[in-house]
């Protein structure tokens, strides 16, 4: 952080100024290498999660408007994933279908659809497509390989695009704390410096000035009188 040192001093008995001094526990204003990496690698990781969830948002949309086949579920596994952390779940199928007299299969249940830590969302889907389980799938026209079950938006979609957003605020607001951290006492500095300077020329010359000339016009004053004083005695002493 930076720290701010502030100390008047006189300088031939008439002007005072502003030493200033500018210290910083972060090394000066510019940033280690490596802390920038850091950053940028963390800022990377928010605005990655927020791309994929965005551009599953989009092929989930787009998959509204493919064409559909019959389709069968031929394998079905509720999948737990366990760490040292949490533990994470998740729906896994695979699916047939015909097109065009070519029997394909397929994985993806929805785009944008991983495993989380929320168990009874993916329980629930695992439980709607046991093994046999008669599906519409929709396909791809210009790649009927790529297909999926579930179109438009999702709770996965949704996860993704939240997360994704707090995380790259979160990590532009901490890029912004530490630069604004860097710049110094910039304009404060200048407007204390140009507050006092307009302090001091309220005093001189128009504030300063006119006092010593009154002074110098009493000193001037008594010492005429003293001068007349003197003559009065002098002319005094003659008479006698």
């Amino acid at each position: 952080m930076k720290h701010l040192g502030l100390s008047l001093r006189r300088k031939d008995r008439e002007t005072i100024f502003f030493e200033t001094r500018l210290s910083s526990s972060w090394g000066g204003n510019e940033w280690r290498p490596g802390f920038s990496r850091i950053v940028l690698a963390v800022s990377a990781i928010g605005v990655g999660i927020l791309g994929f969830g965005a551009n599953a948002l989009y092929q989930s949309r787009l998959a509204q408007s493919w064409p559909t086949a019959s389709g069968k579920i031929v394998s079905s596994d509720f999948q737990v994933n366990s760490d040292s952390d949490s533990d994470t779940y998740a729906a896994k199928v695979r699916y047939s279908y015909e097109v065009m007299g070519r029997v394909l299969t397929g994985e993806r249940i929805a785009f944008g659809y991983t495993a989380s830590s929320g168990e009874s969302f993916h329980r629930d889907i695992y439980n709607a497509l046991p093994v046999n389980t008669q599906v519409a799938v929709r396909y791809d026209p210009a790649n009927p390989e790529r297909a999926v079950l579930a179109y438009g938006m999702n709770q996965s979609i949704v996860f993704l695009l939240i997360f994704g957003a707090v995380w790259t605020m979160f990590t532009v607001g901490m890029i912004a704390m530490f630069w604004l951290s860097g710049q110094g006492g910039g304009s404060l500095l200048d407007n204390i410096t140009s507050s006092y300077q307009r302090g001091l020329s309220s005093l001189t010359p128009t504030g300063i000035s006119p006092i010593r000339n009154i002074v110098r016009r009493a000193a001037a004053i008594a010492g005429a009188f003293q001068r007349a004083q003197r003559g009065e005695r002098a002319l005094a002493r003659n008479r006698q």
